[in-house]
């Protein structure tokens, strides 16, 4: 979440890169993937979009921000934002798009970077796309891809956009298992 903020080794962390609330503008092709198994190992192969090989397809999603905020208080909030999403393949990018705009107002949790694709500036919704999710009325929001578990312990539901947007609070030490 944006207010949670570990100390590791006298350091500041937060969970996240970057926290916004808009509106899907758009979505275009990604790259998509398989895997190959082995006793040994697990290879991933870089396919071309909905390959017919595919097991996942990403899709990268431009959003139109109206506010956020970022782990950097410094940093400035970005008018727009692009982040991918891993679906199972094949996708239908005109179907794709056109949910995503109908959700309205969303919010989501990003951090830079991603495995699965090496595009600079590319957001990666944290919790491999969990914390992404519609904007009531009331403005409250929900995160439906999360696990029960993970919901209870990370984002009890319903949250509100304030509660969701409250100062940083005071890090929670953590300790590197020296094992």
């Amino acid at each position: 979440m944006p207010n949670v903020c570990y100390l590791v080794d006298g350091e500041e962390r937060r969970v996240s890169d970057l926290y916004v609330v808009g509106q899907v503008e758009g979505v275009r092709a990604g790259g998509s993937f398989a895997w190959e198994f082995t006793d040994e190992r697990e290879t991933r192969i870089d396919l071309a979009f909905n390959d017919e090989r595919a097991m996942i397809s990403t899709i990268f999603v431009t959003m139109d921000v109206e506010h956020g905020i970022a782990a950097d208080p410094a940093a400035e909030i970005p008018a727009f934002v692009e982040f991918g999403l891993s679906i199972p393949s094949p996708v239908d990018l005109e179907w794709a798009q056109s949910e995503l705009i109908d959700l309205g107002r969303i919010v989501v949790i990003l951090e830079a970077g991603s495995v699965m694709w090496d595009e600079p500036g590319l957001y990666n919704v944290l919790e491999d796309g969990a914390f992404f999710g519609p904007v009531a009325a009331d403005d409250t929001v929900t995160f439906p891809m999360l696990s029960p578990s993970d919901q209870e312990l990370l984002a009890p539901s319903p949250l509100t956009l304030a509660e969701l947007e409250e100062p940083p609070k005071e890090p929670i030490p953590l300790e590197r298992d020296q094992g």
